[in-house]
């Protein structure tokens, strides 16, 4: 009867340690997984910015156009 105690509390102990090893993987993903979304979100930010950009320098440009009534000299931002 004691070794029988002695082995399902052993299982349990085991079990324990292999679930709690479960939870430490799934929270080191879940930390990936924030880190990636932060890189992402950065990467969003950035591209926003050059939109905002890029609409700033065609509007500047079709403002010039239209006080002179002429084609723009300059050049177009990259996008």
């Amino acid at each position: 009867m004691q070794s029988s105690k002695h082995f399902h509390s052993s299982q349990r102990s085991q079990a324990t340690n292999e679930l709690l090893n479960d939870f430490s993987n799934v929270w080191k993903s879940v930390d990936k997984l924030k880190a990636g979304l932060a890189r992402a979100e950065k990467q969003l930010v950035k591209a926003g910015s050059q939109d905002l950009e890029a609409s700033s320098n065609i509007s500047e440009l079709t403002n010039d156009m239209l006080k002179t009534n002429k084609k723009p000299t300059r050049k177009v931002c990259k996008i």
